[in-house]
């Protein structure tokens, strides 16, 4: 794949991980790390890479092409990091492409697409209907630091408000679907659930300190009928979990059993014999005995 001129990459990986509990350009990604992956991945398109880091963070060995920049100051926003990744990219690339190190599935292909959208815009920017999303965006360097500098003085602290007074090219994510199909590049992590789906839709192995609690499954009237499934084994660490992965296992049960990602008002999780499992949030234990079952059945 030809680089595009004048164009770099800004990876962010200067995040806290609270919700992940382990730094995300560090997780294991095949043979690679994730920040490993996404680097060389950027190298196919883009002349400079620039990765933008919290002061004193640890980072795996990258090639020596890549400019480090950290933050001056650490955790505060997105928006701070585009500042540091700007600056220094600013001298020798016309435009940019910003991203996270949590999105490894982030597609060369969109970031042509997006590129061949710029004309005499600043900022092309993907939007959902009700997200807009400034870390799979491109944007021309000089004018968006400029900006940037100016909302940083005024303790604007969020992406969004460049879309104030840069002119921009707001892109539906629905018309992006040409070239990401299933949308993987606005795939990010921030829970130990959400790593291993990306694993999951990347066919890589889940590391062991990272794999989910096994649980013991039962099904009992409609789902056991829709599934002709009556026990096995199912990895989650939480109730919301349990239901996103019965949902990938069972496609028979949506729209009847599980409903946008939550059971239908007419089915209920019990775990043992007694207790039932309302709260999303809920932990499971290992080797515990979950039914799912109809509301009539279990009353």
């Amino acid at each position: 794949m030809p680089l595009i001129p004048d164009f770099g990459i800004i990876i962010l990986c200067g995040g806290e991980s609270r919700r992940m509990g382990f730094p995300k350009a560090l997780l294991p990604f095949g043979s690679q790390t994730m920040l490993e992956f996404l680097v060389h991945k950027s190298l196919t398109i883009a002349s400079e890479i620039v990765v933008v880091l919290s002061p004193g963070q640890k980072l795996p060995p990258l090639p020596p092409k890549v400019q480090l920049i950290e933050d001056q100051v650490a955790y505060q926003g997105p928006l701070t990091g585009m500042q540091s990744g700007l600056s220094l990219i600013s001298k020798v690339c016309k435009t940019a492409f910003i991203t996270a190190t949590d999105s490894p599935l982030i597609m060369t292909e969109l970031i042509e697409f997006l590129y061949s959208r710029m004309d005499a815009n600043d900022i092309v920017m993907p939007f959902d209907g009700k997200y807009h999303y400034p870390l799979t965006s491109i944007y021309r360097v000089q004018p968006v630091l400029n900006q940037i500098n100016t909302l940083l003085s005024e303790n604007r602290h969020r992406p969004f408000f460049l879309l104030e007074s840069l002119q921009s090219n707001i892109i539906s994510t629905t018309e992006l679907r040409a070239v990401d199909p299933n949308l993987g590049s606005f795939r990010n992590i921030n829970t130990p659930m959400d790593y291993r789906e990306i694993l999951r839709i990347a066919n890589l192995p889940v590391p062991f300190n990272f794999q989910a609690t096994k649980i013991n499954m039962e099904f009992y009237g409609v789902p056991r009928l829709r599934t002709g499934v009556h026990s096995f084994v199912v990895e989650a660490e939480t109730v919301d979990e349990l239901i996103r992965e019965l949902s990938r296992l069972f496609p028979q049960l949506i729209h009847h059993v599980i409903c946008n990602h939550s059971l239908h008002p007419a089915y209920k999780l019990m775990r043992g014999t007694t207790e039932f499992l309302t709260d999303p949030s809920t932990i499971l234990n290992p080797d515990d005995q979950i039914l799912l079952l109809s509301v009539d059945a279990g009353g």
